[in-house]
C-alpha cells in the first residue's frame, strides 16, 4: 500500500531533518577543515531555502487571503529572507578566510527562533482555518515545489563532499516521501474515472 504524507507530516519531516543539518553545522566548527564546513553550512542554506519555497506554496498562499493570518504569513516570508540573506553571507565570508563560532550560533539561533513561530503560530492556524481540500493541495504544493528548488539549487554547485552528497540525497528523499501522496492520489483519481466510465 502506497503511504501518504499529509502537509504536516511534510512540514515536521523538514523541521526534523533541519534540526539534523544545524547539529552537523555545529559539529563542524569542533576542528573540521574550513572547506568541509562550508559545505555543511551549503547544504543547511539550500535545505532552509527549499522549506521556505515549499511553505510558501502550501500554506502562505492560501493563508495570505485570510484577515487573521495574512500579516503572519508576510511576516514569516519576510523574516525567512533575512536570515537566509545572512547565512548566505556567512557562507560567502567563510570562503575567504575563519569565520568565529559565536556568528554560527547567533544565525542558528536565528533558525530556531523562525522554526518555533512555524510551530507555534502557523501551523495551529493553518489547521483551524484552512479546509480539507486546501489541506490536501498544499500537500500537493509542498512536495512540487521543495523538490524543483532543490533540483535549482543542486544545479548551480560541483565537486561536493561525500558528507554533503549524502546530506543533500536524505534532503532530496525527504520531499520525495511526499511522491507517495502524488502517486496515491493519481491512482485514486484514475480509479474514480474508470468506475464512472465503466457505470455509464
Amino acid at each position: 500500500m502506497i503511504r501518504r504524507m499529509n502537509v504536516w507530516q511534510l512540514i515536521a519531516h523538514d523541521h526534523a531533518y533541519l534540526a539534523h543539518l544545524i547539529a552537523e553545522s555545529r559539529y563542524t566548527f569542533g576542528g573540521s577543515a574550513i572547506h568541509d564546513r562550508e559545505e555543511v553550512l551549503g547544504g543547511l542554506i539550500d535545505e532552509l531555502a527549499a522549506h521556505a519555497e515549499a511553505l510558501e506554496a502550501s500554506l502562505y498562499a492560501p493563508l495570505r487571503h485570510l484577515d487573521r493570518t495574512r500579516q503572519l504569513a508576510e511576516d514569516l516570508h519576510h523574516e525567512h529572507a533575512q536570515f537566509l540573506g545572512q547565512l548566505d553571507a556567512l557562507a560567502r565570508s567563510r570562503r575567504g578566510g575563519f569565520s568565529s563560532q559565536m556568528g554560527m550560533v547567533l544565525d542558528v539561533a536565528l533558525i530556531g527562533q523562525h522554526l518555533r513561530r512555524y510551530t507555534q503560530e502557523l501551523i495551529p492556524a493553518a489547521q483551524e482555518l484552512l479546509s480539507s481540500a486546501q489541506v490536501d493541495a498544499a500537500a500537493h504544493a509542498f512536495v512540487r515545489a521543495k523538490m524543483q528548488t532543490l533540483k535549482t539549487r543542486h544545479g548551480r554547485t560541483s565537486d561536493k563532499l561525500t558528507l554533503v552528497r549524502i546530506a543533500r540525497a536524505c534532503a532530496v528523499c525527504a520531499a520525495a516521501a511526499g511522491i507517495g501522496y502524488l502517486a496515491g492520489r493519481s491512482a485514486s483519481a484514475k480509479g474514480r474515472k474508470l468506475l464512472v466510465t465503466s457505470t455509464r
